[in-house]
């Protein structure tokens, strides 16, 4: 975003002084906002009941110092999830803040549906305590968020009732702990990043954690992407003994895995590639690559 594009701050301020503390767009349904400073506050001249769809963005890179903007965004999303209460799209693009500590304010949004958070690697992740907050929201159906629970004890609720649709970027290898704890009975499509690195075990633990707890999957799309990919190398048995769990799965319909690594000797099998045919009498689609 330029600086052509920000609209300045005497402008809000103006705007404001006119619309006497209401809010400046009262019928608003769909926004995408771009935070400028730790302490903007113009976000809540159009968060309103009405609003439905919200993305937020950062219209700059952080300083070094991230408390400040910590801080601020605590404040800013407190008031605003508790005045747009009726959002069922949420997306946060939280660049490497740590977003676990606001997540507590999701629990105003009882009709979230939708909830996507996007950060970068350094940003930390969703922990099991964290988990929890977001399990217990009624309408949530479609969740992103990159999952940091290895150090976690094992949690022991159940929820996500409704959830259908799950997008995970695991970076250490706690996967399998969301899949053996959470009630995951409705999941249709399941989209994993995995990116831990060196240890085939981990991806077949993750596989066997996938089939013995998501049996109604009907996508799947897992991508292999080790931190040092050109340090690490897999073969046949490997990948067999991955994909061999999921062939339990009989409703996929899609599956598509990715191992961005080199394979020494050759790939999948045929004997492989027949077991998960005949595993599959649904699937329309598969690519492993």
């Amino acid at each position: 975003m330029s600086t052509s594009e920000v609209i300045a701050s005497p402008t809000w301020i103006y705007l404001e002084r006119l619309s006497s503390g209401k809010p400046l767009l009262p019928s608003l349904r769909q926004l995408r906002w771009f935070l400028t400073s730790a302490w903007s506050t113009e976000l809540l001249l159009l968060a309103t009941p009405a609003l439905d769809h919200l993305t937020v963005d950062y219209a700059q890179s952080f300083p070094e110092d991230d408390s400040e903007w910590e801080s601020g965004i605590n404040a800013l999303f407190r008031h605003v999830f508790a005045l747009s209460t009726r959002i069922t799209q949420l997306i946060l693009h939280t660049r490497r803040l740590d977003f676990a500590r606001h997540v507590p304010l999701l629990s105003t949004l009882v009709q979230l549906r939708v909830l996507k958070l996007y950060q970068w690697d350094d940003g930390g992740g969703i922990h099991a305590e964290q988990l929890q907050v977001l399990s217990r929201l009624p309408e949530l159906n479609t969740l992103r968020i990159v999952l940091d629970m290895y150090d976690d004890p094992i949690p022991v609720f159940h929820g996500f009732e409704r959830l259908r649709k799950l997008i995970i970027v695991d970076t250490i290898g706690s996967v399998q702990k969301l899949f053996a704890t959470c009630n995951l009975h409705s999941l249709r499509e399941l989209d994993l990043t995995h990116t831990v690195y060196g240890a085939h075990d981990d991806w077949i633990v993750a596989s066997e954690a996938v089939a013995a707890n998501l049996r109604n999957l009907a996508r799947c799309n897992w991508k292999i992407c080790p931190t040092d990919p050109d340090e690490l190398s897999t073969t046949a048995e490997v990948l067999t003994r991955m994909l061999t769990p999921l062939a339990s799965l009989r409703y996929l319909q899609y599956v598509a895995v990715t191992v961005e690594v080199a394979c020494a000797d050759g790939g999948v099998s045929d004997t492989l590639l027949r077991t998960l045919a005949e595993a599959w009498p649904r699937l329309r689609k598969l690519a492993l690559l």
